[in-house]
């Protein structure tokens, strides 16, 4: 009988592991020559959820000046492919726009969708050369950021690509 008992649990858990299914952010190159993508893989560790992100992308053009910040926004990119109807950042927790985003203290001080903030800005050497990054966000649910969008900014806050996130 316990076997039966432990065997419904371990069922129980394999299915709320496999509740989030991957997403990715994927730039064609077409807007900016930025291309590569931005995948979320579900995590789930100790009961706290989030997703493992990893970072790909390549061909920054020295002209739009970076280092360039990147967030989670709050609408998906429409057909048109115009960034700037991407609403603002992703923030469910209303977090204060103007308020310093301290990583230790995410939760408290970061909107949800500042990638940049909680893990830094990307500085890409060259055009040609990628930027690759993994991280762990505990704040960032799969399910949660599927149907946003991605939107990289220069350093002046101009958004020079966009990608919606889809599931994987």
């Amino acid at each position: 009988m316990k076997f039966l008992a432990i065997s419904a649990l371990l069922a129980l858990a394999a299915v709320t592991v496999n509740a989030d299914t991957k997403a990715k952010a994927t730039f064609t190159g077409a807007q900016s020559g930025i291309a590569g993508c931005v995948e979320f893989s579900p995590i789930i560790k100790c009961g706290s959820s989030g997703s493992a992100i990893t970072v790909n992308l390549q061909g920054f053009q020295p002209s739009d000046q970076g280092p360039f910040k990147y967030h989670i926004h709050a609408l998906p990119v429409p057909a048109d492919g115009n960034c700037t109807a991407t609403s603002g950042h992703y923030n469910p927790t209303n977090i204060v726009a103007n308020t310093t985003c301290v990583p230790s203290n995410s939760l408290a001080t970061c909107e949800i969708g500042d990638l940049s903030g909680k893990h830094g800005s990307l500085n890409p050497a060259s055009s040609a050369v990628p930027i690759v990054g993994n991280y762990v966000d505990s704040d960032v649910s799969v399910s949660s950021v599927t149907g946003l969008s991605v939107v990289i900014h220069a350093a002046n806050g101009t958004r020079v690509a966009c990608a919606n996130i889809v599931a994987a």
